[in-house]
């Protein structure tokens, strides 16, 4: 909004720029610091269930925590193989999803991830 009033200040639309008077959060003084591979791993692995999917979920895809309560678990669709159906509400313009994710039990006990892109474009 203030480049579009600045351009009609230029071309003699208007004289004042309102958004001005709007209060601006600050901005960032420095980047933030990330973690490193080695730093996640030992954040990861002393956190327990559920933050440790919610921290592996925001740190590999990037998801913010208002996506990561917002993914719905829905019951086993494999029970033999303890495969969990994921779905979120990511989807496209069109309204259809984009990625579809399962959490999956390996044999070695540990869960894994697995995301199957739907093919379509963004």
């Amino acid at each position: 909004m203030h480049l579009l009033f600045e351009c009609a200040r230029r071309w003699d639309l208007t004289t004042t720029n309102p958004i001005e008077l709007v209060r601006q959060s600050s901005k960032r003084s420095k980047t933030p610091r990330r973690l490193t591979i080695e730093e996640f791993r030992a954040l990861v692995s002393e956190l327990s269930e559920p933050y440790r999917t919610m921290a592996i979920l925001a740190g590999c895809l990037g998801l913010r925590i208002s996506e990561i309560l917002g993914l719905q678990w829905a019951q086993p669709i494999d029970a033999e193989h303890r495969i969990f159906n994921a779905s979120s509400d990511v989807k496209d313009a069109e309204g259809h999803v984009l990625v579809t994710a399962y959490a999956v039990l390996r044999p070695d006990g540990q869960w894994s991830l697995m995301l199957i892109n739907s093919g379509r474009s963004c």
